[in-house]
């Protein structure tokens, strides 16, 4: 999960600095009216890039899974009988 996540949260963390670090630079703007859907879009955005990773990843442990399985299965038979 978190493999997954940490490019997002990495992401609205810079943004929440950079939306900081101007908020105290123009006090007269309200940054939050501004950062919410700016973070809002960044986390859809991101979500939408690393869903290609995340399929690939998904297809690698799902490749994998039917030896594991059978492994297993094959293990619980051994011990049982």
């Amino acid at each position: 999960g978190l493999k997954i996540s940490a490019p997002i949260i990495a992401a609205i963390l810079i943004v929440d600095v950079a939306l900081g670090v101007i908020s105290k630079t123009v006090p007269q703007l309200n940054f939050f009216v501004v950062g919410m859907p700016l973070k809002a879009f960044l986390g859809l955005v991101l979500i939408m890039l690393t869903m290609v990773l995340f399929i690939s990843f998904v297809k690698v442990m799902i490749n994998g899974m039917d030896s594991e399985v059978y492994n297993f299965i094959k293990d619980m038979a051994g011990k049982a009988g």
